[in-house]
């Protein structure tokens, strides 16, 4: 895996629809699973934290904001909807079912999982290969983390501009 290009996700975090912009912050900024986008639950998200079966996410301040900003829409667009998942729209919006994939990676303007693998690269950059914190953060198994963390021996330009460009993964993602 390589990392994607920056200018591509600050376009992806720039939607300006907020179901895009949640999204978008969601995968581009924590790496959620498209699995885990589709399945959030609206009492997943209290306390500016994302309470997710197998780990606690803190989220960061511009993500809360356009959580906070997708439901303000998602209130006054289907006041009475009683769908427990975060996301909705016209078709899930009478129903008590997620979105469907497809609608996920169609907001997105790009594949969720290839959001979620450039987020994994970008821990393994900045923390010069901490597999506990990849696990940690992205609930991956070692194994997985060490896939990414080999990123790291490649010799491609693409990763030494990304390495040089991006000192941390708390400054990579810009809003």
């Amino acid at each position: 895996p390589l990392p994607a290009d920056p200018t591509r996700l600050r376009d992806i975090l720039a939607a300006p629809a907020p179901p895009d912009a949640a999204l978008a912050a969601l995968a581009v900024f924590h790496g959620l699973r498209p699995r885990e986008l589709r399945e959030l639950q609206l009492i997943d998200y209290r306390d500016g934290q994302l309470h997710l079966p197998d780990r606690t996410i803190r989220l960061a301040a511009p993500v809360r904001t356009k959580l906070d900003a997708y439901l303000r829409y998602r209130r006054e667009r289907w006041p009475h909807t009683l769908n427990p998942h975060f996301f909705v729209h016209f078709l899930s919006a009478p129903t008590l079912g997620p979105v469907k994939f497809y609608w996920v990676n169609e907001h997105l303007g790009v594949a969720a999982r290839d959001l979620r693998q450039d987020r994994i690269v970008d821990e393994a950059i900045s923390t010069r290969g901490d597999i506990r914190r990849i696990c940690d953060f992205f609930g991956v198994c070692t194994g997985t983390a060490e896939h990414y963390v080999s990123v790291l021996a490649n010799p491609s330009p693409d990763l030494d501009r990304a390495d040089t460009d991006h000192s941390s993964s708390r400054t990579r993602h810009p809003t």
